[in-house]
């Protein structure tokens, strides 16, 4: 069954699918190890299946791993700082990239513009903020001139 992420299932479907869940996890099995995982998963009910209240979790953890891959890859190539100070540093210009990859801005026009103190772009909360309000539907794109830059 594919199910539309958009979809947020009715009363009755939800019913079905929660007797479907108890039917699978208490079923009779002859291998102890099976049952037990479906005993475990049984245990987990309430957890597995949120999903039927909020379809708009995903099922799935790949964007945490993704969001660490590139830091692991560097680790292993140059084998880490050497200071907290470096991870620190390391740590923040990491994060600001990867705000500027999900916004759609440039790396580079960014610490450009925070170099030549243009303020051309607008300081990454701000924005962050109004693609949160944007997604919701929820207000006007903050003004470019209230903003403060870095």
């Amino acid at each position: 069954m594919i199910l539309d992420l958009t979809y947020k299932p009715d009363a009755i479907l939800k019913e079905k699918l929660n007797a479907e869940f108890d039917t699978l996890c208490k079923q009779k099995i002859n291998s102890p190890r099976l049952s037990a995982a479906l005993a475990h998963m049984y245990e987990q009910k309430e957890q597995l299946l949120v999903v039927l209240e909020h379809p708009d979790i995903p099922l799935h953890n790949n964007a945490t791993e993704s969001a660490i891959r590139s830091r692991r890859i560097q680790e292993k190539i140059s084998g880490s700082t050497r200071s907290d100070e470096g991870r620190r540093a390391r740590d923040i210009y990491s994060s600001i990239i990867k705000t500027c990859r999900r916004l759609g801005i440039s790396i580079w026009e960014f610490f450009g513009d925070r170099i030549s103190k243009k303020g051309l772009i607008q300081y990454l909360p701000n924005l962050i903020r109004f693609r949160a309000k944007q997604k919701h539907k929820a207000a006007a794109p903050p003004n470019p001139a209230a903003t403060p830059s870095l």
